[in-house]
């Protein structure tokens, strides 16, 4: 025998979305990290700042999340960014890497202001372009891609750039570059030879 099925119907009303908080949620406001420490709870912001630390992916039976300590450009505060779920897949720039972080809404524990992702967030390393010179101290090879210190600072580059200054990506002592960035992002780099430089002074 077959069972009877009952659908149901219901007809909602309409309902009044203000088209600021719409517009608002979609397209927060950069902020700084001082102004975001002061916002209320569940508000949407993208915050601008400097990337100071990056955890590993932290794994629950239920969750997995990864943090971001982001510090204002002046050093004076910082926040804690937690990427949650698909978020941490999130490709994440280079620490001291001038960044933004979209779409992250504001949450509060204990008294402490931290940012949880959303389905919207993201990262944006900023475009701003600047040059650097010094010897290169440390490198740490990845499969497309590689990190170098130069004069304390750290930097992100394309493998094949890296090998331009250093053959077979293996790592020597004395070798001095200079080259052009955008944010922490190396874009240009070439060797050259200090002791021309200071003659030359």
């Amino acid at each position: 025998m077959l069972k009877e099925q009952v659908i149901l119907v219901f007809q909602c009303g309409k309902f009044h979305m203000d088209p600021k908080k719409l517009k608002d949620y979609l397209n927060p406001k950069t902020e700084s990290v001082d102004d975001v420490l002061k916002s209320p709870e569940k508000r949407t912001v993208s915050v601008k700042g400097i990337l100071k630390k990056v955890s590993e992916v932290i794994e629950s039976p239920n969750s997995k999340r990864r943090e971001l300590k982001i510090e204002s450009m002046e050093g004076s505060m910082s926040v804690v960014c937690k990427l949650w779920g698909d978020s941490t897949n999130i490709d994440v720039p280079p620490v001291d890497t001038i960044l933004t972080a979209e779409h992250m809404e504001v949450s509060q524990y204990k008294g402490t202001i931290y940012l949880n992702s959303s389905v919207l967030s993201s990262l944006k390393e900023t475009k701003e372009e600047s040059l650097f010179e010094g010897e290169i101290e440390a490198i740490e090879i990845q499969e497309t891609y590689s990190f170098v210190i130069v004069n304390s600072k750290t930097m992100k580059l394309p493998n094949d750039l890296l090998e331009t200054v250093l053959p077979n990506k293996l790592f020597q002592e004395g070798v001095f570059v200079r080259g052009k960035c955008t944010g922490m992002t190396i874009t240009e780099m070439k060797k050259f030879n200090p002791a021309k430089k200071n003659k030359k002074d």
